[in-house]
């Protein structure tokens, strides 16, 4: 399906922004639809009317999200490739299933991290694990591949993986366990800090400063999920 060459000359080199606000201002005759060229109009308008209605609704959400994370932990954020996404959807793993944090094993099994045995003959292999909270494991995902990309010394710990042999998915699944590690670490190492300062890690202050009670403490975690998931929606 062909548009005609006005249409044509007027999108074809603009940004995605651009774009979408062009395509979302455009006004094809609606008694047209008839013709495939208008009919092609009529639906990328409502799609890019769509898609602007999402995006705003997303940077509204997206501002309590750092709100609630620079309240919880904002050491996170220091982390080479932790966003604010990322660290939500952790610090919402870590809030729902405090068990899962007793130790390095149940933290990277909790997030699918944990490494499962798929050895056959003479082959000693292991496997991501498909199970466990895929939320989490997407924010493990999205950290490694940013280090991967940017960091110099995951670019360096990639190169001598792959001096030994070792496949871009086996590679990928010893950072997620890595970065799963690194992560419990430092909430424990939180932990550590406000129970020295006789505030718990399920305690936070809030921006009075005032201790949250745990029944407001576990509002506060159920607040950052719901957000956090109507945040990424149509994304």
């Amino acid at each position: 399906m062909r548009f005609g060459a006005v249409a044509v000359k007027q999108i074809r080199n603009l940004s995605r922004m651009q774009l979408i606000r062009t395509l979302a201002a455009w006004r094809p005759d609606l008694t047209g639809f008839r013709d495939p060229t208008t009919a092609t109009k009529i639906a990328l308008k409502h799609l890019a009317r769509r898609y602007l209605e999402l995006h705003d609704e997303i940077a509204d959400l997206d501002r309590p999200i750092h709100a609630l994370v620079d309240e919880l932990e904002p050491t996170l954020l220091e982390r080479v490739g932790v966003g604010y996404q990322s660290a939500a959807q952790l610090l919402i793993t870590a809030g729902a299933n405090p068990e899962g944090l007793t130790s390095e094993a149940s933290f990277a099994m909790l997030c699918g991290a944990a490494p499962l045995p798929a050895s056959s003959g003479m082959t000693t292999r292991h496997r991501h694990n498909r199970g466990d909270d895929r939320a989490a494991n997407s924010a493990l995902h999205m950290i490694a591949v940013s280090r991967w990309r940017m960091d110099p010394k995951t670019q360096a710990y990639v190169a001598r993986k792959r001096a030994f042999g070792h496949s871009n998915p086996e590679i990928l699944r010893c950072l997620k366990r890595f970065i799963a590690r690194e992560i419990l670490y430092l909430l424990k190492d939180c932990d550590r800090v406000t129970r020295q300062s006789h505030r718990p890690l399920d305690t936070p202050k809030g921006v009075n400063g005032t201790p949250y009670t745990s029944k407001e403490s576990a509002d506060v975690y159920r607040e950052l999920g719901a957000l956090r998931s109507r945040g990424t929606v149509g994304t």
